[in-house]
């Protein structure tokens, strides 16, 4: 999927019928009007194929990395199913819903924009917190562009998966809790090597606001990162924000 040339006009012509260069074109549809820092160089890393570490400040647009190129892997392939962990469900949910508010898979299983002709859900969340029994067999079959499932839940994912089921990117987010180093290990987040012994060739992804370089390390090492792997780092500085330190007067 070494797409990136393409990857503006791809997903705008397949979900918006018209250019992002168009003037008349509303960029408030899809809520950017420019990658912000970080962004664009993570999305370089997944269309060529290569395992990455982004690390972006909470609020920099990190599912953005992961839901643009999942689109446009879905419309070259209506079969792809981009694979998500992460540790919570209520962020999950919040993704889930995002998602299918805005988009939609038509009948071919190609994304489409919502409202504009009738379509199905693009994403589901996988777990306890899913209440419909049919969405995971459904999910295994490739009825969703994007599934989200916890850590917990990822050795129930993989044995049940058909190896007819075409992943091309699996993302880690939280991507800080894989790592003992870190100030939030999670045991479960070490079992995700397993993730690159079941696709050997897929890339991954692994997001996280926070991590110093033993922590970036660690988590590169334990999900099985391939040679030749990227890290993204942006500041976290907010230039509309200042600090300022004022002496305590007496009490």
């Amino acid at each position: 999927f070494s797409i990136w040339g393409d990857i503006y006009r791809g997903l705008l012509r397949v979900c918006f019928d018209r250019p992002f260069s168009d003037p008349t074109f509303d960029r408030s549809m899809v809520g950017w009007a420019a990658f912000r820092a970080g962004q664009s160089d993570t999305i370089d890393a997944v269309c060529e194929g290569l395992d990455c570490l982004s690390i972006l400040p909470t609020s920099a647009g990190k599912s953005l990395t992961y839901q643009l190129p999942g689109l446009v892997m879905r419309e070259a392939m209506p079969t792809t199913v981009v694979l998500v962990v992460s540790p919570l469900i209520s962020l999950s949910q919040d993704q889930v819903d995002g998602l299918n508010r805005r988009f939609g898979l038509g009948d071919d299983g190609r994304p489409r924009r919502r409202g504009v002709r009738p379509s199905t859900d693009i994403a589901a969340l996988l777990g306890s917190a899913q209440p419909d029994p049919t969405v995971e067999a459904r999910a295994l079959r490739g009825a969703f562009a994007f599934v989200f499932v916890c850590p917990e839940s990822i050795e129930r994912f993989l044995a049940k998966a058909p190896s007819s089921l075409h992943v091309p990117l699996v993302v880690v987010d939280e991507a800080h809790c894989v790592s003992s180093h870190g100030f939030d290990f999670r045991p479960c987040y070490r079992e995700l090597g397993r993730l690159r012994r079941a696709w050997p060739s897929v890339p991954i992804l692994a997001l996280t606001a926070t991590a110093n370089v033993a922590v970036a390390d660690d988590i590169r090492s334990s999900l099985g990162f391939r040679p030749n792997d990227v890290c993204v780092r942006t500041s976290a500085n907010r230039p509309n924000l200042f600090y300022e330190v004022r002496r305590k007067g007496s009490l």
